[in-house]
């Protein structure tokens, strides 16, 4: 049993797993009351970021960090929707953008291995969409069940997903084929997103976590060898804190534009996919 400091944080939006033989820390997000991004999720996310590298530092026991959510059916749904209206509502920029680096900050962490060569996994066991779905694709590794949809929202009520979304597809799909996308607003399948080259691994329904283990057991084996060649990619195509953050900071200008119709639109979208949650799990149960 792992004697590390991290399992023994306080966290009340986070639950935790270690596999030993593995090497491998799972996080579940809670998602109550609402599965998506609150302060405090954020807050939790980087504290057990920070504690995973001074863990390492210390006696290295984690090569490998899991997202998944406890919420079944849905993985993520993005930022804190009543956050986002009142800093609209009132043209707080500052909160709004604060915020929005938190997100970015976090993501990036994910995408830079945590500065401490862990392999980022998301394991997609539920629906992901826009904000939700942005931090699935700053892991360096996507996981997806076949049921699974996933989608970027966003030009429905009139904005973009502006938190890594852009950048982080461009390390997987062409310019052309990214505009396509964000400008459709349609939710996609996990085996559509397979296809186009977004998600790295497609599992059955159910089989989520047994994939993500196949993945760990096959990497460790050509770790060092699998390392190098992701920082070769790093080193080619660059993602930098300072594109990402020009990037919000367009983001955050065009949400401050919204009107309340926009608003509404946002808010309908976000109440529904949890009732279509709701309901696709309650025939589950019967």
């Amino acid at each position: 049993m792992i004697k590390s400091h991290f399992l023994n944080l306080e966290l009340s939006e986070l639950e935790l797993k270690y596999d030993s033989e593995r090497h491998s820390l799972w996080f579940f997000m809670k998602g109550e009351p609402v599965p998506c991004f609150t302060v405090t999720l954020l807050k939790e996310l980087n504290t057990l970021f920070s504690s995973i590298k001074q863990t390492n530092n210390i006696s290295r026991q984690v090569n490998y960090l899991v997202a998944a959510s406890g919420k079944q059916g849905i993985y993520n749904l993005g930022g804190d929707l009543n956050l986002f209206r009142h800093c609209v509502e009132t043209r707080d920029r500052d909160t709004l953008r604060s915020y929005a680096y938190s997100c970015l900050d976090l993501g990036f962490a994910c995408t830079s291995m945590l500065d401490q060569d862990v392999t980022t996994i998301a394991l997609l066991e539920g629906n992901a969409l826009g904000g939700g779905l942005e931090a699935a694709l700053s892991c360096n590794v996507v996981v997806a069940e076949k049921d699974v949809r996933l989608g970027f929202p966003e030009i429905l009520f009139n904005l973009f997903p502006g938190m890594g979304a852009y950048t982080y597809l461009r390390h997987r799909i062409h310019v052309s084929e990214i505009e396509k996308l964000l400008i459709s607003g349609r939710n996609y399948t996990a085996t559509e997103f397979h296809e186009m080259g977004i998600v790295d691994i497609l599992a059955e329904v159910g089989d989520g976590r047994v994939a993500v283990d196949d993945f760990i057991d096959t990497h460790s084996k050509q770790r060092n060898g699998r390392l190098a060649i992701h920082k070769a990619k790093l080193l080619s195509h660059p993602i930098t804190l300072e594109e990402l953050r020009n990037i919000t900071d367009l983001w955050v200008d065009s949400a401050l534009l919204l009107d309340d119709k926009s608003l509404r639109v946002m808010e309908r979208l976000f109440k529904a996919q949890i009732r279509r949650t709701a309901r696709l799990l309650d025939s589950h149960v019967c």
